[in-house]
């Protein structure tokens, strides 16, 4: 095995963490917190997608090194949504707290709607995160008796 197959098989595999709190994956991808926040930047120089779970930013890399580009838009796309959820389940609760009048049926009925939506949501990404973590054991089982 030659040098560029070896740099080709420790960038395919490499996760790190740095004394920062930064992340680097595969070679290209840089994951930072910034306010609870992770910022994910592809080393192409692009601008940084921003996601609301660690989680969910390392399964998009896996996702986007594996050329899976609709996954990789779904997956930026429900951590979003799952955020939007939160923030409206917090609002209709609130709303449904102070409200006295018959408004709050239809605040409970909107809060209802909100949660099962969510759930729906967490299990989609559960679902993208538990195939990504399955193709990335298998990448270093592959690599590992070699």
């Amino acid at each position: 095995m030659n040098k560029s197959d070896i740099k080709n098989k420790i960038n395919e595999l490499f996760i790190s963490r740095d004394n920062d709190g930064t992340y680097n994956l595969f070679g290209n991808y840089v994951i930072s917190t910034v306010d609870g926040q992770y910022h994910l930047v592809k080393e192409t120089g692009t601008e940084p997608l921003i996601f609301y779970s660690l989680k969910h930013a390392v399964t998009w890399c896996v996702f986007d090194k594996a050329n899976k580009y609709k996954e990789v838009k779904r997956v930026h796309e429900l951590d979003n949504e799952i955020v939007s959820a939160d923030a409206l389940i917090a609002n209709y609760n609130r709303l449904m707290s102070k409200c006295t009048n018959s408004n709050k049926y239809i605040y409970k009925a909107k809060l209802i709607e909100q949660k099962l939506k969510k759930r729906k949501m967490l299990q989609e990404i559960s679902d993208f995160t538990g195939l990504s973590k399955y193709m990335q054991s298998k990448k270093f089982a592959e690599n590992q008796h070699k």
